[in-house]
Formats: C-alpha cells, structure tokens, sequence
C-alpha cells in the first residue's frame, strides 16, 4: 500500500517536472499585418484622390483623410511589431 502511493507520489512529481523543464516562453509579433495595412491604405489614398480630382470631395476632406489614413498606418505598424507571448507547449 505504502509502495503504491509512492510510486504514485513519484510519477506525479516526475510527470510535472516534464511540463516544468519542457515549457518555455515564445514571443511572437505579426509585421504582416503592418504591410497588409500599407497596402490597403495605399489604394484607399488612390481612391481618395480619384474622388478629389472629380470633385466629390473637397480640398480640406482630401487632406483630413490622407492625415487620418497615415495616422492610422503608424498605429498599427507600432502595435503589429510589440512582441506578443504565445503559449504553443501545448
């Protein structure tokens, strides 16, 4: 009886040293998703400027959007590159 509880013991103990050694940290960031948004944004700077040249919107909403657009991109261009920690041990 005593033998079986501890080679229970003793298989609980080495079965969690396993996950203790085997686990590590992994950081990860995603600088995809900062291209694929320069991308999008480039056309949606071309439509913009399509619809000033035709005169759908004015001077002063060309501009706020072109603004608001590269504004957008820094953002998150920043926040894609800040390294992110994945859980992948299991």
């Amino acid at each position: 009886m005593i033998r079986r509880k501890f080679f229970a013991l003793l298989m609980l103990v080495i079965f969690l040293l396993g996950f203790l050694v085997g686990c590590e940290k992994e950081y990860s960031n995603s600088p995809e998703l900062c291209i694929a948004t320069q991308a999008l944004m480039q056309s949606l700077k071309a439509r913009d400027l399509q619809d000033f040249n035709s005169g759908k919107i004015s001077e002063s909403r060309y501009i706020e959007l072109i603004n608001k657009r590269d504004e957008s991109v820094f953002q998150i261009c920043v926040i894609s590159l800040i390294k992110i920690e994945q859980n992948s041990n299991f």
